[in-house]
């Protein structure tokens, strides 16, 4: 019960933000859409102000889409972090012994009773250690995860480097109005000083590839995960976003064994 419990929790944070990704892809479609629509209409070709509102139109559309496309990349890399703090909080409370080659942790006496079980315990452990996430970039993420899971993200994400940039442009976008930074050139050697000022241009398939790396990342670290902790998934039936999640162990949502399979998750 306990790896079920694991592989179903695992699981629906998986499929969350694989939803919320694909929330975004419609969004941004539809979006888009609309820019188009609104700033295309074009007035009579004879009249002496066409030409004026042609440009004009095509201006607005591009600084739209620009601000557009923006806040994708910034909502793309928000659910990489939430994300990799879920899961990994979830993995470590539920398999501690994923901690136990850690730096020892210091509890007093009193904080240590004050816990209602080893799994609260376990919890407040998890919590603190994942919670350096939030601090680590993305190459430090990488380190972390290649030395206590022995994921090469470098070499075997193939999306790796496309992740990694947009990571970065993330936030020049956010600290530096789009304009590349010392930073971003020291961290990206496609790029170098004379590039620093100018802003970067974006495009909708830069967007859709950022929405891409990002579902990508996800899927690879739940398959690594998955595999190395001997869970029996059926991971085409997770990346199912129409079929319910109980379909994962062939259960009707609606029968009693799942009700009750569901009380014993909570």
């Amino acid at each position: 019960m306990e790896e079920k419990k694991l592989t179903y929790h695992l699981a629906s944070i998986v499929r969350l933000y694989i939803t919320e990704l694909q929330d975004i892809y419609y969004f941004q479609e539809e979006v888009q859409n609309f820019f188009t629509k609104t700033y295309s209409e074009e007035i009579e070709k004879d009249h002496p102000w066409h030409e004026f509102f042609k440009d004009l139109d095509k201006c607005l559309l591009g600084e739209k889409n620009n601000q557009l496309f923006k806040m994708i990349i910034v909502s793309c890399i928000s659910i990489f972090e939430a994300f990799n703090k879920d899961f990994f909080k979830t993995l470590y409370t539920l398999r501690p012994e994923n901690l136990k080659r850690e730096e020892k942790v210091d509890f007093n006496y009193k904080e240590l009773i004050e816990f209602r079980s080893m799994e609260a315990l376990y919890e407040e452990l998890a919590r603190r250690k994942v919670d350096q996430f939030s601090r680590k970039s993305i190459d430090e993420l990488a380190e972390e995860l290649e030395k206590k899971h022995k994921f090469d993200l470098t070499n075997n994400f193939k999306k790796w480097k496309a992740l990694r940039e947009k990571y970065y442009r993330r936030n020049i976008i956010v600290h530096n109005k789009g304009e590349i930074s010392k930073d971003f050139v020291e961290k990206i050697k496609d790029y170098n000083d004379t590039d620093i000022g100018k802003e970067l241009d974006l495009s909708i398939d830069y967007v859709e590839d950022c929405i891409s790396n990002v579902w990508n990342y996800i899927i690879f670290i739940f398959e690594k995960i998955g595999n190395k902790n001997k869970l029996e998934i059926n991971y085409e039936e997770v990346y199912d976003l129409v079929a319910p999640i109980s379909f994962l162990w062939g259960m009707d949502p609606r029968s009693p064994e799942w009700q009750n399979f569901m009380k014993e998750m909570e």
